[in-house]
C-alpha cells in the first residue's frame, strides 16, 4: 500500500468517529468519490443519486440544490468551489464551512470540513467531512 493511501486511510479513519459521510476529492480528475457515510446525514437513495455524476462541483452544487437553506446557498457553492479549497485549505489543519440544512423539513447547523493530502508527487486529494453541529 502506497504512502499517500495509507496517509488517506488514517485521516479518514480519524475523521469518521465525527462525521455523517466523508468524501475523497481527486483534485488533478476533480472527481469525487464516498469513503463512507452512517446514512443519519443523508439516505442511501438520496446519496446514490448525488454520486452517480462523480464530478466534484456538479455533485456540490446538487447538494447545496437539494439540502441548504437558500440564504446560505450562493456563499456555500462560492467557498466550497475546487479552486477555492485548492486556495484556502491549510497544508496542516482544517478549512471550515459553517451552513444550515434543511431536510425533511428540519433545519440544523452543519459543517463542511476539508482535509489535505499531499502524495510525494505534489499530487492533491481532499478529504471532505459532513457533520451535524447542533
Amino acid at each position: 500500500m502506497n504512502a499517500t493511501l495509507q496517509e488517506e486511510m488514517i485521516i479518514s479513519d480519524a475523521l469518521s468517529k465525527e462525521y455523517h459521510s466523508l468524501f475523497k476529492i481527486d483534485v488533478k480528475t476533480s472527481k469525487i468519490s464516498l469513503y463512507r457515510t452512517d446514512g443519519i446525514g443523508m439516505d442511501s437513495s438520496t446519496l446514490k443519486a448525488l454520486m452517480l455524476n462523480n464530478d466534484y462541483e456538479q455533485v456540490l452544487s446538487q447538494y447545496i440544490d437539494a439540502f441548504v437553506v437558500p440564504e446560505d446557498q450562493k456563499r456555500i457553492k462560492i467557498l466550497s468551489k475546487l479552486n477555492v479549497l485548492l486556495e484556502k485549505v491549510p497544508d496542516i489543519g482544517l478549512y471550515k464551512l459553517g451552513y444550515r440544512r434543511q431536510m425533511k423539513g428540519i433545519i440544523s447547523y452543519y459543517e463542511m470540513n476539508v482535509v489535505k493530502t499531499i502524495n510525494k508527487d505534489g499530487d492533491i486529494t481532499f478529504i471532505l467531512g459532513l457533520r451535524d453541529i447542533d
